[in-house]
C-alpha cells in the first residue's frame, strides 16, 4: 500500500523545506539517496532542491542529480539517455521538406511557455499536443491554431515526416524523454517519490506520475494549486485536488506580509477561489502603491520589473536603461555589453582596462576604425596571450579617433551596434564612477510572470498592462478568469518588502483598490 501525502503551502511557506524534512526524515529510516527522487518542474527549482538536499544524502552532485531534477531529466536517465536533436537536425529537417516559410522558429525552445501555445509554429504545435496529452489528429484544438502558416491539409503529413526523420537520425525531442516512458510504461526506480511545485505538472507529467504512483512505498507532493499557471499547456490545478492523499497545509507565509497577503488572497475570491488562511508577519505602514508607467520609479537593492507578455519587456528595458540601471533577464545586460560599459567608465576616468574589456569595444567598431589587419578573431585570440592592461593614449589599439568618441556626449556613436536598447543601456552608465559588477545586474530583473514563478526579491514593479487577447479571454466568467487570476496571484506574491502596480496608457488587468502612492 503506497503512503500518499499532499503538502499545499502558499507563496512563501517553506514548501522545499518541508522536501528536505521528509528527505532527511526517509534517510533516517534506512532509505538510500539512490532510492529517493525528487522532482521539481523547472531547472532552477530543482537545483535548488539539489542544494537543500545534498548535506542529507553525502553524496557527489552528480549522483544526486541522477535522482533530484525535472521530470524530463529523471525520465531521460531511466531511457537510457539516447541523443537528442539540436539546432542542425532542425535545420535540416526544414530544408529537407521545404518547410522554411510555413516556420516562424528553428526548433524546440525558441518561443517562452506560453507564446508556444499561441505561435501557430509547427513544432510548437507538436510539443503543445504531446504536452496536454492531445491525439495528433486532434490537433486543431490547439490555442494557436489560426496561425499556423502551413495548409491544414498538410498538417498530418508534417507530423508524420517528423517523427519519421527522428526514427531516420536515431535522436529524441525534448518531448520525447517524457512520451517515451508513457509509451513504454517505464516504472520509476526508486521506492520513494517527492514531487514539489507539482500544480504546474503538464497532463503528460501527470500521465507519468499515475503511472509510478503504485509502484512506490512513499509518495509526497508539494503544491499550491492557486498558483497553476500552465493551463495553455494542459496543467490543472485538480490534479493536486485529486491526488486522494493525507493533506498538510502550511500555516505561515515566510515571504509576505500581511497586507500583501490578504491582497493576493482578494485577487482569488474575485472570481470564486480561495486559499487557506495563513499567519504572515503584520506590518504598520502600507506596502503597496499603485503608480503609473511614466512615474519616476523608487531604486532597490533587489527588485523585479514583471510584464505579463514577453512583448512588453522591451519598453520597460528601454526605460530603465535611460534612468541608469543595470538589470538581468528580458532584454537584460549581457556579459560583453557589462565589458564594453565598464572599459567605456574606465577610459572616461583615464584608466587602465583588461583585456575582456579591450575585446568588448574591439567587438562594436568596424575594421577601418581600428589600427589592426586580417581579421577580428585572429587579431583578438593573438591579443589574449601578450596583452597588458595599461592606458589608452590614441598611439596603441584604439586611435585616438575611438577615444574621442568612447570620451564624447554620445560613446556609441560610430559603433556597430546602433539598437536604441544598447545606445540607452550604454549612454545610461556611461558617466559612472564604480563599475558595473555581476551581482548588481543580477538584483535587478525584467521578466515575465511566468518567469518568476518560484522567485522573489525585496521589490516588485508588476506591470498590469494586457493583450486585446486576454482581455478578450476575461470577458467570459468562469475558467478563463480564475485561469488568469492565478497568473496575478504569482505576481503579487513575489514581493518580500514592497510592491507597486504599474499601469500602462492601454488596457490593463483590474487588480483590488489599494493606496495611491
Amino acid at each position: 500500500m503506497t503512503e500518499k501525502i499532499k503538502v499545499f503551502g502558499g507563496p512563501g511557506c517553506g514548501k522545499t523545506t518541508i522536501i528536505k524534512e521528509f528527505y532527511q526524515k526517509y534517510l533516517l529510516e534506512g532509505y538510500k539517496p539512490e532510492d529517493i527522487t525528487v522532482l521539481s518542474f523547472r531547472k532552477t527549482a530543482a537545483k535548488d532542491l539539489v542544494d537543500a538536499t545534498i548535506s542529507y544524502a553525502k553524496v557527489e552532485e552528480k549522483e544526486l542529480r541522477k535522482h533530484v531534477g525535472t521530470i524530463h531529466s529523471i525520465c531521460y536517465r531511466l531511457i537510457g539517455y539516447p541523443e537528442t536533436m539540436d539546432s542542425e537536425d532542425y535545420r535540416a529537417f526544414i530544408d529537407l521538406n521545404n518547410y522554411g516559410k510555413y516556420l516562424k522558429t528553428t526548433g524546440k525552445g525558441k518561443n517562452d511557455a506560453e507564446e508556444s501555445a499561441y505561435s501557430g509554429d509547427l513544432f510548437d504545435l507538436y510539443t503543445w499536443l504531446r504536452n496536454t496529452c492531445t491525439p495528433l489528429e486532434k490537433w486543431k484544438k490547439y490555442p494557436g491554431v489560426k496561425n499556423i502558416k502551413l495548409p491544414a491539409s498538410k498538417v498530418s503529413e508534417f507530423f508524420e515526416k517528423y517523427e519519421e526523420y527522428k526514427k531516420q537520425t536515431g535522436k529524441i525531442d525534448f518531448s520525447d524523454m517524457l512520451q517515451t516512458v508513457i509509451d513504454e510504461q517505464i516504472t520509476l526506480d526508486t521506492p520513494i517519490l517527492m514531487v514539489d511545485e507539482f500544480q504546474d505538472f503538464t497532463a503528460q507529467m501527470y500521465k507519468i506520475f499515475e503511472m509510478w504512483v503504485p509502484h512506490c512505498d512513499s509518495v509526497l507532493v508539494a503544491a499550491d494549486p492557486n498558483q497553476s499557471i500552465y493551463e495553455f499547456w494542459g496543467g490543472r490545478p485538480d490534479y493536486y485536488y485529486d491526488f486522494d492523499a493525507v493533506e498538510i497545509i502550511r500555516p505561515e507565509t515566510f515571504r509576505l506580509n500581511e497586507q500583501m497577503k490578504n491582497f493576493s488572497h482578494k485577487i482569488l475570491k474575485r472570481v470564486g477561489m480561495s486559499a487557506p488562511e495563513t499567519k504572515a508577519r503584520k506590518e504598520y505602514s502600507n506596502s503597496i502603491f499603485r503608480v503609473r508607467y511614466d512615474s519616476k520609479l523608487p531604486v532597490y537593492e533587489e527588485e523585479f520589473h514583471l510584464v505579463r507578455c514577453n512583448y512588453q519587456a522591451h519598453a520597460i528595458a528601454l526605460s530603465l536603461a535611460k534612468d541608469g540601471k543595470v538589470f538581468s533577464g528580458l532584454c537584460g545586460w549581457s556579459s560583453e555589453e557589462i565589458d564594453a560599459a565598464n572599459a567605456i567608465i574606465l577610459i572616461r576616468q583615464g584608466k587602465a582596462i583588461s583585456f575582456d574589456q579591450m575585446k568588448a569595444i574591439i567587438n562594436l567598431f568596424p575594421l577601418k576604425m581600428l589600427k589592426i589587419k586580417g581579421s577580428k578573431a585572429d587579431f583578438i585570440s593573438k591579443l589574449e596571450r601578450e596583452y597588458r592592461p595599461e592606458l589608452q593614449t590614441g598611439s596603441g589599439i584604439l586611435t585616438t579617433r575611438i577615444l574621442d568618441i568612447l570620451n564624447s556626449a554620445d560613446p556609441t556613436k560610430g559603433m556597430v551596434r546602433d539598437g536604441a536598447l544598447f545606445k540607452a543601456k550604454i549612454n545610461g552608465v556611461k558617466n559612472r564612477k564604480e563599475l558595473i559588477t555581476l551581482k548588481e545586474v543580477k538584483n535587478r530583473a525584467v521578466l515575465t510572470i511566468h518567469g518568476a514563478k518560484g522567485l522573489e526579491a525585496d521589490a516588485v514593479f508588476l506591470h498590469t498592462a494586457i493583450t486585446p487577447r486576454i482581455q478578450k479571454a476575461l470577458l467570459s466568467p468562469g475558467k478563463e478568469s480564475q485561469a488568469e487570476a492565478r497568473v496575478w496571484y504569482v505576481g503579487v506574491t513575489r514581493p518580500k518588502k514592497v510592491l507597486y502596480l504599474v499601469t500602462d496608457a492601454g488596457k490593463n488587468y483590474t487588480l483590488p483598490g489599494v493606496p495611491s502612492c
